[in-house]
């Protein structure tokens, strides 16, 4: 099961596998919506400050950190609390993964312990944000970065960062058998697919697009395909999709998909309180937010 996480105002709750809270990790001078990663231990974390990624221990002891000066934000966007940084522990906790927007971008993997760089190598992109971030199980990541004219590029990094085939697409999620990722479309005007590929080539599996996805009554072509979800189990995906109905209000609906053959298998029949609100946790269990503000595994 993935470790399960929250941002709150006071730091970085972890919550254990029956989504009680277990741990809250300070994040002193952390903004609404920046990045942060947990390990698979549950005890470290590492999170963007205001002008460096932190490492903190489970005592709330800093550990390290790598100095990140942010870019000057507009006016308007004064608060918002995103750096285009991305962070992911390795899948054994050793190296930290790290994204770094910058003239060219760069892309680090530092030792957990001390984070001391191992590996830093330059991008094929310059002033992106990055997107998601995943660990593989092959050591490399899964990276996609979103660039200043809204494009997007995927990254398959080892020994040096390449490009993915299946680029201008948006990076969802990564299988829990770390054998595959889910896209959805970049084209803000059509968002209307969400597609399942092989790792590592990238190979399209299976698509499914709005009109499949769309309720009976419902135009397939007002019917919104999210950036949201992810992978229930091996077999089986969560898309979120929204639209306009004549006859229902729900603003999000949530379709279990399988991703061998696209093939929608049904509506999960959830209220969530966004569209991004819904965690899927590859054992076939899902979390999402309840009215009262407290987790719900399901």
């Amino acid at each position: 099961m993935r470790v399960v996480s929250r941002q709150t105002e006071t730091g970085i709750e972890v919550f254990d596998a029956v989504v009680e809270s277990s741990h809250l990790f300070p994040a002193p001078g952390m903004e609404h919506g920046e990045s942060f990663a947990v390990s698979a231990s549950r005890e470290f974390v590492v999170w963007t400050g205001p002008d460096a990624v932190v490492c903190v221990g489970r005592d709330g002891a800093e550990l390290w950190r790598l100095p990140a000066p942010r870019p000057p934000k507009p006016a308007d966007a004064a608060g918002s609390g995103f750096s285009g940084i991305a962070l992911a522990f390795s899948t054994d906790d050793r190296t930290v993964g790290v994204f770094l927007p910058g003239d060219p971008d760069e892309w680090l993997m530092l030792d957990a312990a001390t984070g001391k760089p191992e590996v830093r190598y330059p991008l094929p992109t310059s002033g992106a944000g990055g997107h998601r971030l995943f660990a593989l199980a092959d050591g490399r990541m899964l990276l996609g970065v979103t660039t200043e004219d809204d494009s997007l590029v995927l990254l398959l990094g080892a020994e040096d960062a390449v490009a993915h085939p299946e680029n201008d697409r948006m990076l969802i999620d990564v299988a829990p058998g770390l054998d595959g990722f889910m896209t959805g479309n970049n084209d803000d005007a059509d968002l209307d697919d969400v597609t399942f590929h092989a790792l590592p080539d990238g190979a399209v599996i299976a698509r499914t697009t709005a009109a499949r996805l769309a309720a009976d009554g419902e135009d397939a072509e007002q019917c919104i395909v999210h950036w949201a979800g992810g992978y229930l189990d091996a077999d089986t995906a969560i898309v979120v999709v929204s639209g306009e109905h004549p006859e229902h209000s729900e603003e999000w609906r949530h379709h279990r998909v399988d991703v061998r053959t696209g093939e929608v298998l049904g509506d999960l029949f959830v209220t969530t309180i966004d569209e991004y609100d819904l965690q899927a946790l590859g054992d076939g269990t899902y979390v999402i937010t309840d009215t009262d503000g407290t987790l719900r595994r399901m």
